[in-house]
């Protein structure tokens, strides 16, 4: 299960990958008053990933299509269909976005030793990908989703570092990013040490290949809507993306007639390939993943179909109505209502041996289950607490939860995890 910080909440792209993040990490920093909060950080190593052929391929195809931290870090042609970059400048960084007191940065990769990252180690860029934490130790955040590349295997992550040295540098000063003090201790809050290894999947079974390519493209980060009122659950579209300009409301993902359960493996593929004839919202970056091969995609396809179908119609180019799954206004917004779910009468035992903090396996996520009279709650993330309603199959829904929710016991019967299946099982282990 993918929990986004509501730093990214409203940010743009499926898996903008590299995304803004490194922000203002580029020239002198303007003063900020109060000073920079202390950030959790592990120190720097002197690192080197050995330059071989393989990672630079490998690399490539991570950054410029499976990820696609091209989209972020560079000029965008807006005029062209899904604003690929612009020729000449990838990588070389842009503004985002401006305003009183606010600009956000996304800065240059080349090795430009000046103007890029040419100066920075192999170390500073490997722990602003997947720890959160710059070249000059500002905490990042944003658009930048370390939390999602953070799933990244070690191997995978030098190679992305290699390709990003085989660029060739391109001289492109950028002013520093200016966020606010609360902005600035937000991400100084979320940044995280990896003190582990990070082990390669088995991405010769396209199950698991795509489970990865969803986490490291943070796709559920996206096609969630983690700021609606109620969440109609994971992959099930509705979150409201701004960018440059654009805005737009993500596709259910799920396998839901309302989604994509009438589409085919080929329709899937064709649609990340030609954005829809090129009518798709660039925000989707489409231009990126249109680089990845059929397999992969394929793979992702697949994968997706595990979700739990969310009865939930989005649309960006009809008219917007209120919504009553998502409790927002969003095209065909009227064809949605308030799933009703099936309440089974079990014999739940003492509800008392539920409550408790379920953690994700190596992850901070957690769900904390309590207790009110006679029925059970969920809290995600210290989210509001939502009832659980049996339902068959030994699942509990409840409106507002990300997927549903399952408990494992012991051979005594004490509840001891519970599982989620946002792409099938996922183990939640009790920590208190």
């Amino acid at each position: 299960m993918t929990r986004a910080p509501s730093s990214c909440l409203a940010t743009a792209g499926l898996g903008l990958a590299l995304a803004a993040g490194l922000t203002g990490c580029v020239g002198e920093m303007e003063p900020t008053v109060p000073p920079l909060p202390t950030v959790r950080a592990r120190p720097l190593t002197d690192i080197a990933f050995a330059r071989t052929p393989e990672r630079i391929e490998r690399g490539r195809y991570l950054a410029d299509a499976a990820i696609g931290c091209v989209l972020c870090h560079s000029e965008r042609d807006e005029r062209r269909p899904g604003a690929p970059p612009v020729a000449g400048r990838e990588y070389a960084g842009v503004v985002l976005e401006e305003a009183e007191g606010y600009r956000l940065v996304a800065p240059n990769l080349t090795p430009d030793p000046e103007t890029g990252a040419g100066a920075w180690s192999d170390d500073m860029l490997a722990r602003a990908i997947r720890e959160g934490v710059g070249h000059d130790g500002r905490a990042l955040g944003g658009p930048m989703w370390w939390w999602s590349f953070r799933q990244l295997s070690d191997e995978d992550l030098a190679s992305i570092v290699v390709y990003l040295r085989s660029l060739p540098p391109v001289r492109h000063a950028l002013p520093p990013r200016i966020l606010s003090a609360a902005q600035e201790a937000e991400r100084a809050r979320q940044a995280e040490p990896l003190l582990e290894p990070v082990p390669a999947r088995n991405l010769a079974d396209p199950i698991e290949r795509g489970r990865y390519l969803i986490e490291v493209a943070d796709c559920m980060g996206c096609h969630t809507a983690w700021e609606g009122s109620p969440n109609p659950g994971g992959f099930a579209g509705g979150n409201r993306i701004s960018r440059g300009g654009h805005q737009s409301f993500s596709a259910n993902l799920t396998p839901d007639p309302a989604a994509l359960g009438g589409w085919t493996e080929a329709i899937f593929v064709g649609a990340m390939r030609q954005g829809r004839g090129g009518a798709l919202d660039p925000i989707m970056p489409w231009a990126a993943y249109r680089g990845m091969t059929d397999e992969d995609l394929g793979a992702i396809y697949q994968t997706l179909r595990l979700a739990p179908p969310v009865r939930h119609w989005v649309n960006n180019s009809a008219p917007p109505t209120p919504c009553a799954v998502c409790g927002q206004e969003h095209g065909l917004g009227e064809k949605n209502v308030p799933p009703v779910f099936a309440r089974v009468e079990v014999d739940l035992g003492p509800l008392t041996s539920y409550t408790g903090r379920f953690q994700l396996e190596g992850k901070t996520f957690w769900i904390e289950i309590s207790v009110d009279e006679s029925a059970l709650f969920a809290s995600e993330e210290g989210g509001p607490p939502i009832e659980l309603v049996p339902v068959a199959g030994g699942r509990f829904e409840g409106r507002g939860l990300t997927s549903p929710i399952a408990f494992e016991r012991d051979e005594t019967g004490a509840v001891t995890a519970l599982l989620t299946f946002e792409l099938g099982p996922d183990r939640w282990e009790r920590v208190r």
